[in-house]
């Protein structure tokens, strides 16, 4: 029986990549699973991987209840080496595979810590009680949260799912916020264990990167977050930019993510973890062992330039325990540029009926590829995590002194719904709506890679 690798709702850019490079670096093929039948493939199969025996071992459709009978099938009929998880949301059934089938991978304690970040934080302080860390703790009620403020002084504070990603429901809060605003932000996702913590002031960075079996840790890039409270109290995200080698948040945070990692125990995996310096100098805000998401992993390839493979080194470490050397990154290369992801902000829920500045944002000398172009009929809401993005791109230039200026630019370019609407806006609007309304009414005709699915229920 080959060696091959379990992947689950692997329809995703990143999934894809984590596909081909499995099969380059190792020669396996992947078994995949999907959690959901909006998740499985229709009829013509895209990406083509996904159908492809080249790449492709088998596929199953398995729900939450059929986890475990999954999981025997595995060990009776497949030879899986590794589990290869690519962002938050697949990392819970992940674990709980690798340690079902005793994968040496897998770390299932300290694994799971990443997924509860209060779990993490008490850690950390645990392992390394020199490290600064803002105050944190879990609260039950609107009740006792602000009992909780008033006891710790906190003059700002953050209510937000202990387990969530992408900043989805997070509120930033002033101590005398009314008790009913809170509870508002409470019952948007009734249910939650929520997580109150002390407000970091000052520049948020990210840093991400590899650490191996033996407890080595790889930096690859920091960038410098640049966000804006919206009027929901939460965070609408405008800019990440890259943080040059030689700059002094470089030296900082790339030392104090290293103290983090070292202190967690992570193994074998990437991580992306986010900081902000306040008066006392980094503080964690959250870190996550995976890779960075959002798309931004292909700006990081970018940065470093070939041969360096940020895929790769993840599913080098996947895959096997032995360090794999040398990650080919190019210092040089990556501070000969400045890379920066924009994302544009809706204020309100709407469709976009006419849409301007496209072109000429291309034609921008520093325009490098969009990330979520936008379009006539696109419905959009009020941006509060980074889920909610207008559009998003990546820039390229020369100087940090320089991003300000274009990204000035680029929104003053892209705009939507200002004029009032002529004939040619109209049909533009009424063709991509009725092409909208036709696509959502037509049959999901399942594909042959569907039909032959077997189903854990």
């Amino acid at each position: 029986m080959p060696p091959q690798y379990v992947i689950q709702d692997p329809n995703t850019p990143y999934a894809i990549e984590m596909i081909r490079r499995m099969r380059s670096r190792f020669g396996w093929k992947a078994v995949c699973f999907y959690s959901s039948s909006r998740h499985v493939p229709t009829a013509p199969v895209w990406p083509p991987e996904l159908s492809q025996d080249e790449f492709v071992a088998a596929s199953y459709r398995v729900d939450s209840s059929g986890m475990s009978d999954f999981i025997d099938h595995l060990a009776r009929h497949h030879d899986v080496r590794a589990v290869v998880p690519y962002n938050e949301v697949v990392l819970d059934h992940a674990i709980t595979i690798a340690e079902q089938l005793r994968l040496p991978w897998v770390q299932p304690e300290i694994m799971r810590r990443f997924r509860d970040k209060h779990a993490l934080k008490t850690h950390l302080r645990q392992q390394d009680p020199d490290l600064h860390l803002n105050f944190h703790t879990l609260v039950h009620s609107p009740s006792e949260t602000l009992a909780v403020v008033r006891r710790e002084s906190l003059a700002r504070f953050v209510l937000k799912p202990n387990n969530g990603y992408g900043n989805v429901d997070i509120g930033i809060f002033d101590a005398d916020v009314p008790r009913a605003t809170l509870e508002a932000h409470w019952n948007r996702k009734a249910g939650s264990t929520w997580l109150l913590e002390g407000f970091i002031s000052g520049p948020e960075f990210h840093c991400n990167g590899q650490v191996d079996a033996e407890g080595n840790i790889t930096i690859i890039d920091i960038g410098q977050s640049l966000y804006r409270e919206t009027t929901s109290r939460g965070l609408a995200k405008l800019r990440a930019d890259q943080t040059p080698s030689d700059s002094p948040f470089f030296l900082s945070v790339s030392d104090y993510t290293r103290r983090i990692i070292a202190a967690s125990g992570l193994r074998r995996s990437p991580f992306h973890a986010e900081v902000r310096i306040d008066e006392q100098g980094p503080c964690l805000v959250e870190c996550a062992a995976r890779l960075i998401g959002a798309d931004y992993a292909f700006l990081t390839n970018i940065m470093h330039g070939p041969p360096f493979d940020i895929f790769d080194l993840a599913a080098a470490h996947y895959g096997a325990p032995a360090p794999t050397g040398n990650p080919s990154l190019n210092w040089r290369e990556y501070d000969s540029k400045v890379l920066s992801k924009i994302r544009g902000v809706a204020t309100r829920p709407e469709r976009v009926r006419s849409l301007a500045g496209v072109s000429e944002v291309e034609a921008m000398p520093e325009f490098g590829m969009w990330m979520a172009k936008p379009f006539v009929g696109q419905s959009l809401n009020p941006t509060n995590s980074l889920f909610s993005s207008a559009y998003a791109l990546a820039i390229q230039t020369s100087s940090s002194d320089d991003l300000d200026a274009i990204e000035a630019a680029v929104r003053r370019s892209i705009r939507w719904n200002l004029d009032t609407p002529n004939m040619l806006h109209r049909a533009q609007f009424g063709a991509s709506t009725l092409l909208h309304s036709l696509l959502r009414r037509l049959p999901r005709h399942r594909s042959a890679l569907a039909a032959r699915m077997r189903v854990f229920a």
